[in-house]
């Protein structure tokens, strides 16, 4: 460890043992060229001129007030240029910290003198500061003219209400160990760092690990990290990112539609191999599979009263293998007291050993699908930005325990969805919950024509750079008749190319055209362009009703783009019946 000799600002280096009582500087960078490098700090006095060395000169001369001989500061005292030494410094600098006998918080965006709210600093914002704030056994807070604003210990609870840390933590960092994985990650949840990889990077001292750093990798270091956390400790609150304070119950009045009392049906209930909904329920579901490592810390922004129950916790680590993680938890059918849509077999309830310090009995449950023979599943969520959820002890039906593979493919759909960035606009078809072609449909055409239609997840895609009108037609076919169900949308683009939805029209057309001379596509060419015809007074109405078909539409966010839903309820019986050509709107 090199130190700076607060007379003369000379650096020595020191090992193990040897190294004397030292103070410590925390503070945010200015701009590099602004901040005193290893490599200047050998010529102290050539420093004067750079702005950042003011920063190490206050420290200096606190630290000899205080009667400190040596002092630290991270601008300085590593020699960036080799990443051996960097990484080396970065994962001991916790401990550095936990071992400086004061370090010195500059928040250099704070003026006491004009009564500024010191809890609004950036200070509180940045990755960094976070491992420095709990390391640090004793604090002093210093505003941007190095009038002190008081001490850690003494300002607890505010700090405590600002960054969701407790304040037996605060006051002693060995305490932070007997914090949840969970816990501890929602701590950074709102931090912000100038490199990807330091939002990973900072958390090292935190969870006690040591990893070598890969500046380049991006967010796939907090990748890295939790597959370190994982090897450690047997807390799978490591797995409880996504957390949402509803219970099941109302995940599926949410995001499914269904009700305790409406729902129920003698079928459904006495069907024992009923688990959670049907397996091919809608197509945001399909889409949103993830693995279980978390893509940021701010995954876990709800986990802040998360506790992890080490008397239930499983005796073997979690381990991976061929791109899938083994881990070992109790799996559930549905509550039986609610009612759900029924046929999923292939879905399960995972239960993790963890609930909300308030309510010790419950648990926290995540959804998985069975997609191979075996116990081989894949996370999916049932809504955006929720992938954990309450389960009440009481209503938690074990159906087994033991050891389960979960695949990863986040990061397989984060690329596959990168391709479609902002300029491009995807529609699912969803009928009764199930996806169109599950009910008799088959796609015949879409205006315009550079629609692609995805025949697995029963979706269109269109890149919005193709777009030249402002509505669009679709246009399924059921083998009960030959009537066309023609779907028209509105179509609108931003001028900075992002797509939106707005307003649908619904009708029955009969195929125009259709002789011995004509051929059917062509016909269905003819049908389609008369259905647009027909809809040029398109509203901005959402809903559209034809009959007993209710249709409408249900936009949401996978991977921050905007995914629609088109969701019809009863066509069948209205195509069956083989009503005359009719218009919604």
């Amino acid at each position: 460890m090199r130190l700076l000799d607060v007379q003369t600002k000379k650096l020595h280096t020191f090992y193990g043992d040897q190294i004397p009582p030292y103070a410590i500087l925390s503070h945010m960078w200015f701009q590099d060229h602004e901040e005193v490098s290893f490599q200047q700090i050998q010529n102290p006095w050539k420093c004067r001129s750079i702005l950042g060395f003011q920063k190490i000169e206050f420290l200096c001369q606190q630290a000899k007030k205080d009667g400190y001989h040596w002092a630290w500061c991270d601008t300085c005292c590593i020699d960036k240029s080799s990443s051996t030494e960097l990484s080396e410094s970065i994962n001991s600098m916790f401990n550095w910290y936990r071992n400086s006998k004061i370090c010195y918080a500059y928040l250099s965006d704070t003026d006491k003198a004009r009564s500024d709210n010191y809890l609004r600093s950036r200070w509180w914002t940045r990755s960094w500061t976070l491992q420095e704030l709990l390391a640090s056994r004793k604090m002093i807070i210093y505003d941007r003219n190095w009038s002190g604003i008081g001490e850690k210990s003494n300002l607890t609870a505010a700090i405590s209400g600002l960054t969701g840390i407790d304040e037996e933590t605060l006051r002693e960092p060995d305490h932070m160990m007997f914090r949840s994985i969970a816990q501890r990650m929602s701590w950074a949840s709102s931090r912000k760092a100038t490199r990807s990889e330091d939002v990973a990077y900072s958390l090292l001292g935190i969870f006690g690990i040591h990893m070598t750093l890969r500046y380049g990798e991006g967010s796939y270091a907090f990748v890295r990290l939790q597959r370190k956390i994982m090897q450690r400790t047997n807390d799978q609150s490591l797995f409880a990112w996504g957390f949402s304070h509803l219970t099941i119950h109302d995940i599926v009045d949410s995001a499914f539609g269904t009700s305790n009392e409406d729902d129920k049906s003698e079928e459904s209930t006495n069907d024992s191999q009923t688990t959670f909904m049907d397996p091919n329920l809608s197509e945001e579901l399909d889409s949103s599979l993830y693995g279980m490592f978390a893509d940021h810390p701010r995954r876990f922004r709800s986990c802040g009263d998360l506790v992890f129950h080490h008397r239930h916790a499983p005796y073997a680590h979690s381990a991976e293998h061929n791109g899938a993680l083994q881990l070992e938890i109790s799996m559930a059918y549905h509550p039986p007291a609610l009612a759900l849509p029924k046929g999923g077999y292939g879905y399960r309830i995972g239960l993790l050993p963890c609930s909300l310090k308030s309510h010790p009995h419950d648990l926290v449950g995540f959804f998985l699908r069975r997609w191979t023979t075996g116990q081989r599943f894949q996370r999916v969520s049932p809504g955006s930005d929720v992938f954990t959820f309450v389960i009440h002890s009481k209503e938690a039906a074990i159906e087994e325990t033991g050891k389960v593979w979960i695949d990863h493919i986040l990061w397989l759909l984060q690329d596959k969805y990168s391709e479609l960035e902002e300029s491009s606009i995807r529609v699912s078809i969803v009928i009764n919950g199930s996806l169109i072609r599950y009910m008799g449909y088959e796609f015949v055409g879409a205006l315009p024509a550079s629609w692609a239609w995805d025949s697995t997840r029963s979706a269109l895609l269109l890149k919005t750079s193709h777009v030249r009108q402002d509505r669009m037609v679709i246009g399924f076919q059921n083998k009960f008749t030959s009537q066309i169900l023609c779907i028209v949308l509105g179509l609108t683009i931003s001028r900075y190319g992002s797509p939106t939805l707005k307003g649908i029209k619904v009708m029955h057309l009969e195929l125009t055209g259709r002789d011995s001379r004509t051929g059917t596509q062509e016909a269905i060419q003819r049908t389609l362009m008369m259905a647009m015809d027909e809809s040029i007074s398109l509203g901005t109405d959402n809903r559209s009703t034809l009959d007993s078909i209710e249709a409408y539409i249900a936009p949401r966010k996978i991977f921050n783009q905007v995914i629609y839903t088109l969701n019809f309820t009863e066509p069948a019986r209205a195509i069956e019946s083989g009503m005359p050509r009719k218009m919604a709107g």
